[in-house]
Protein backbone atom coordinates (compact mmCIF):
# COMPACT_ATOMS: atom_id res chain seq x y z
CA UNK A 1 0.00 0.00 0.00
CA UNK A 2 1.18 3.44 -0.98
CA UNK A 3 1.98 5.88 1.97
CA UNK A 4 -0.24 8.58 1.88
CA UNK A 5 1.13 12.46 1.49
CA UNK A 6 1.77 14.10 4.82
CA UNK A 7 -0.86 16.82 4.92
CA UNK A 8 -0.44 20.35 4.16
CA UNK A 9 -0.67 23.34 6.81
CA UNK A 10 -3.73 24.53 5.46
CA UNK A 11 -4.94 21.05 5.69
CA UNK A 12 -3.49 20.74 9.43
CA UNK A 13 -5.25 23.94 10.03
CA UNK A 14 -8.71 22.96 8.87
CA UNK A 15 -8.59 19.90 11.35
CA UNK A 16 -7.72 21.44 13.99
CA UNK A 17 -10.38 24.18 13.44
CA UNK A 18 -12.69 21.41 13.16
CA UNK A 19 -11.83 19.73 16.71
CA UNK A 20 -11.38 22.90 18.21
CA UNK A 21 -15.52 23.69 17.23
CA UNK A 22 -16.26 20.50 19.77
CA UNK A 23 -14.62 22.64 22.68
CA UNK A 24 -18.07 23.74 24.04
CA UNK A 25 -19.12 20.41 23.87
CA UNK A 26 -16.46 19.04 25.81
CA UNK A 27 -16.40 21.74 28.41
CA UNK A 28 -20.16 22.47 29.13
CA UNK A 29 -21.09 21.30 32.63
CA UNK A 30 -22.62 17.75 32.18
CA UNK A 31 -21.88 17.49 29.00
CA UNK A 32 -23.20 13.78 28.16
CA UNK A 33 -20.53 11.98 27.40
CA UNK A 34 -22.15 9.41 24.74
CA UNK A 35 -22.44 13.20 22.63
CA UNK A 36 -19.41 14.35 22.99
CA UNK A 37 -17.53 11.05 22.07
CA UNK A 38 -20.11 10.99 18.99
CA UNK A 39 -19.08 14.34 17.97
CA UNK A 40 -15.49 13.80 18.29
CA UNK A 41 -15.40 10.41 16.43
CA UNK A 42 -17.44 11.68 13.26
CA UNK A 43 -14.96 14.80 13.22
CA UNK A 44 -11.62 13.07 13.58
CA UNK A 45 -13.04 10.66 10.57
CA UNK A 46 -14.51 13.04 8.40
CA UNK A 47 -11.58 15.72 8.64
CA UNK A 48 -8.72 12.43 8.25
CA UNK A 49 -7.99 12.69 11.71
CA UNK A 50 -7.56 8.78 11.70
CA UNK A 51 -4.74 7.79 10.91
CA UNK A 52 -4.34 4.78 8.35
CA UNK A 53 -0.72 3.86 7.57
CA UNK A 54 0.22 4.19 11.63
CA UNK A 55 1.16 1.21 13.63
CA UNK A 56 -1.07 2.64 16.15
CA UNK A 57 -1.38 -0.26 19.08
CA UNK A 58 2.30 -0.01 19.49
CA UNK A 59 2.86 3.40 19.54
CA UNK A 60 -0.20 3.71 22.24
CA UNK A 61 2.31 1.19 24.12
CA UNK A 62 4.94 3.18 23.92
CA UNK A 63 6.70 5.76 26.07
CA UNK A 64 5.24 8.97 24.43
CA UNK A 65 1.47 7.51 24.49
CA UNK A 66 1.58 6.79 28.07
CA UNK A 67 3.22 9.70 29.40
CA UNK A 68 1.10 11.65 27.42
CA UNK A 69 -2.36 9.19 28.42
CA UNK A 70 -0.72 9.14 32.15
CA UNK A 71 -0.79 13.14 32.57
CA UNK A 72 -3.05 15.03 29.92
CA UNK A 73 -1.50 18.30 30.72
CA UNK A 74 1.33 16.80 28.31
CA UNK A 75 -1.04 17.27 25.82
CA UNK A 76 -1.13 20.93 26.10
CA UNK A 77 2.66 20.81 23.80
CA UNK A 78 1.23 17.94 21.14
CA UNK A 79 2.01 19.36 17.58
CA UNK A 80 -0.91 18.01 15.40
CA UNK A 81 1.04 14.65 14.17
CA UNK A 82 0.83 13.98 17.85
CA UNK A 83 -2.99 14.51 18.32
CA UNK A 84 -3.58 12.96 15.05
CA UNK A 85 -1.85 9.59 16.73
CA UNK A 86 -3.68 9.96 20.23
CA UNK A 87 -6.98 9.90 18.17
CA UNK A 88 -6.17 7.10 16.24
CA UNK A 89 -5.14 4.97 19.10
CA UNK A 90 -8.10 6.17 21.36
CA UNK A 91 -10.64 5.40 18.35
CA UNK A 92 -8.74 2.03 17.32
CA UNK A 93 -8.79 1.32 20.89
CA UNK A 94 -12.27 1.58 21.89
CA UNK A 95 -12.87 -1.06 18.67
CA UNK A 96 -11.24 -3.81 21.25
CA UNK A 97 -12.42 -2.44 24.31
CA UNK A 98 -15.21 -1.16 24.43
CA UNK A 99 -15.71 1.47 27.23
CA UNK A 100 -12.14 3.01 26.26
CA UNK A 101 -13.17 6.35 25.03
CA UNK A 102 -15.86 6.92 28.01
CA UNK A 103 -12.54 5.94 30.15
CA UNK A 104 -10.36 8.60 28.03
CA UNK A 105 -13.48 11.67 28.29
CA UNK A 106 -13.70 11.03 32.31
CA UNK A 107 -9.70 11.27 32.71
CA UNK A 108 -10.24 14.59 31.07
CA UNK A 109 -7.58 13.38 28.24
CA UNK A 110 -10.02 13.61 25.37
CA UNK A 111 -10.66 17.33 26.33
CA UNK A 112 -7.26 18.02 26.12
CA UNK A 113 -7.20 17.16 22.79
CA UNK A 114 -9.72 19.50 22.18
CA UNK A 115 -8.19 22.22 23.71
CA UNK A 116 -5.05 21.69 22.13
CA UNK A 117 -6.39 21.56 19.02
CA UNK A 118 -8.17 25.09 20.28
CA UNK A 119 -4.40 26.52 20.95
CA UNK A 120 -3.16 25.43 17.72
CA UNK A 121 -6.01 25.97 15.67
CA UNK A 122 -5.71 30.00 16.40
Amino acid sequence: MAKRPAPTSTEWHERLRGLAELLPVFSAPGTDPDTAINALSEVAYRLGWVLTDFDWSEWAHGPECQMLVRDPAQVASADPLTLARLLTAHLRQDRFCEGHLLAAFGDGHLTAIVRRAEALAG
